[in-house]
């Protein structure tokens, strides 16, 4: 909250610099450019971690041991989804103010999320291996898994997606009633605590990820209701080095490490043991109040990213930049266990890259910066539909015996496996989405 409210304040001499490309929000052509390649690099992310933790349903016959030791931020790139999400709602939405609006507002969001989704499903009930009930299949149609039935596994990330029609919901009374989102934000934060403490003896662990996840919607609407109309000014270097950061983090966010110890403590000293959540469905426990400590890091990533500039944004940015260096002390003490060091090889160099990015004179590589982030914007254009149908696409390569058990069977399935998904994306979104959106508002009006 602290973040948002700096970024609130924008010195105007910040604006004029040659090594910046300025922006304007006036056009959707702009927009589009700078919110795509974050949303691509993060799309990007999830995939390449679920291939890593669900290998055996990718490879069953071989795996690669040193993969074990990239661990990819997945659930840190769904936290920032949501912030995306609730800033992308928050600009392109203006009104609710009648009962007309509230329709326009169903009709675009149901037109852009569900045909793919629905796709997305289909694909994985014929891949799974098991057979689903009606109702199973029902409530993932409708958006009510996680509430009444469990998440199809051949689709497991579509747990977000629950999520995010959530929060297109309460976004209609936030709209239509004008509700301070700084306000509800608080609120989340109350609400997800209490239910902390309450449980198990109020045994709603949904309620707490909900609230959690809401904190960085809501994030998000509050960064857009701030920013309409003000000048973006992208700077490439900062926005690869805060890429490499993200990366990083599983294992250098002290602040998320710190934050567990707390929690931990407080729990040992009220209940006598810590809350674990062991026993709850995996999707209604999926947030937690941990991933508080992922959202001024979130916050300053879209910051970057979108391009504006706030007060204090150095400070904040150094602060953030230059804190997990603290992890350090914890690699120093576990000098004798190796294992610690094989998982910390790879985040350390992403850190590292992250640190010399941001201090180096980015004059020489602006073009390679321009690159990366331009490969990433091509990302993010099909960035939904690889998202939604990568795992079942997973899925079924794993159901593919044949071609396998070897290193170069592996890397085979590797490439086949993105070209497919990446393809597969591309012309779902578009050439299908186009087609279907045409259609669709001929149909509805």
């Amino acid at each position: 909250m602290f973040l948002i409210y700096l970024s609130i304040q924008m010195p105007q001499e910040l604006l004029t610099s040659t090594q910046f490309i300025k922006l304007q929000t006036s056009t959707r052509k702009e927009f589009d450019y700078i919110l795509e390649a974050l949303r691509g690099f993060l799309s990007i992310i999830v995939v390449v971690s679920h291939i890593i933790v669900f290998n055996i349903n990718f490879e069953p016959n071989f795996f690669p041991s040193n993969l074990t030791n990239i661990r990819l931020p997945a659930q840190l790139a769904v936290l920032i989804f949501f912030v995306l999400s609730g800033y992308v709602i928050g600009l392109s939405t203006p009104k609710m103010e009648t009962k007309n609006d509230i329709a326009k507002y169903f009709k675009k969001r149901i037109i852009r999320i569900y045909p793919i989704y629905l796709i997305s499903i289909i694909l994985s009930v014929l891949v799974a291996k098991e057979s689903y009930s009606f109702t199973t299949i029902l409530s993932n149609l409708t958006f009510t898994q996680i509430i009444f039935q469990s998440v199809i596994f051949e689709n497991s990330p579509i747990w977000s997606l629950q999520y995010e029609v959530v929060y297109y919901l309460v976004f209609i009374p936030i709209l239509y009633f004008r509700l301070n989102p700084i306000k509800l934000c608080i609120l989340s934060i109350f609400i997800s605590i209490l239910s902390y403490i309450a449980f198990p003896f109020i045994n709603i662990p949904v309620l707490i990820s909900y609230s959690v996840g809401l904190v960085f919607w809501l994030s998000g609407l509050i960064l857009a209701s701030h920013f309409k109309g003000i000048p973006k000014i992208i700077d490439f270097k900062e926005s690869v080095s805060m890429l490499f950061l993200l990366l990083s983090l599983l294992q250098f966010n002290v602040f998320h490490t710190a934050l567990i110890k707390t929690i931990n403590a407080v729990s040992v000293t009220i209940f006598g043991h810590e809350i674990n959540f062991n026993n709850v469905y995996w999707a209604k426990a999926i947030i937690g109040i941990p991933d508080f400590a992922y959202l001024p890091y979130c916050i300053l990533f879209i910051l970057k990213f979108v391009g504006f500039k706030f007060k204090y944004e150095k400070l904040v940015t150094l602060f953030l930049l230059l804190s997990p260096i603290l992890t350090f002390i914890h690699l120093a003490k576990s000098f004798y266990n190796p294992k610690i060091f094989e998982e910390f090889i790879i985040p350390t160099i992403f850190y590292i890259l992250s640190l010399i990015v941001y201090f180096s004179d980015g004059s020489q590589f602006n073009k390679v910066y321009q690159t990366i982030l331009t490969v990433g914007t091509w990302l993010g254009k099909i960035s939904y539909g690889i998202y939604i149908t990568h795992f079942p696409i997973l899925i079924l390569f794993g159901n593919v015996y044949k071609y396998s058990g070897s290193l170069l069977t592996y890397i085979l399935r590797i490439f086949l496996f993105f070209s497919v998904t990446i393809i597969f994306s591309y012309l779902l979104e578009n050439k299908l989405q186009p087609i279907l959106k045409k259609t669709s508002l001929r149909y509805f009006k």
